[in-house]
């Protein structure tokens, strides 16, 4: 085959297809085959089912209800994390551990930002090689 034209005075290229034939067409088949939905395929995405309706609608009313009792805490500027439906406060420890996470991880971003410009490249690149 050259440049997806048959050579058809070849005869190795009727062996192949005379091999190879069936079976793609048994593949091209199946693939239909699974493409095609019957009549009772459900085609809901699993969010619409209504045990999940009914699990985030109350989830949604446990967070309302923590924001109407605690406030929203996307308002707070203290230190400490709070845990919205339990109303636990998370030792300061994890607080530390969370904000030096947050540091060391902008830091990285930085270093490879730095090193991709030195390089002129993309990370992307470097790596795929």
């Amino acid at each position: 085959m050259h440049g997806g034209t048959l050579n058809l005075g070849d005869e190795c290229v009727f062996t192949e297809w005379s091999v190879a034939g069936p079976e793609i067409a048994r593949v091209i088949a199946e693939f239909e085959t699974g493409m095609t939905p019957d009549k009772t395929t459900i085609l809901k995405h699993h969010d619409q089912s209504a045990s999940v309706q009914k699990r985030f609608a109350a989830d949604t009313k446990a967070l309302v209800t923590a924001f109407q009792c605690m406030g929203n805490p996307f308002e707070e500027d203290s230190d400490e994390i709070i845990v919205l439906d339990t109303k636990e406060v998370m030792p300061q420890e994890v607080a530390q551990s969370l904000m030096c996470a947050h540091e060391e991880a902008k830091n990285n971003i930085l270093l490879l930002c730095m090193s991709a410009w030195k390089l002129k490249s993309s990370p992307y690149m470097s790596l795929s090689k």
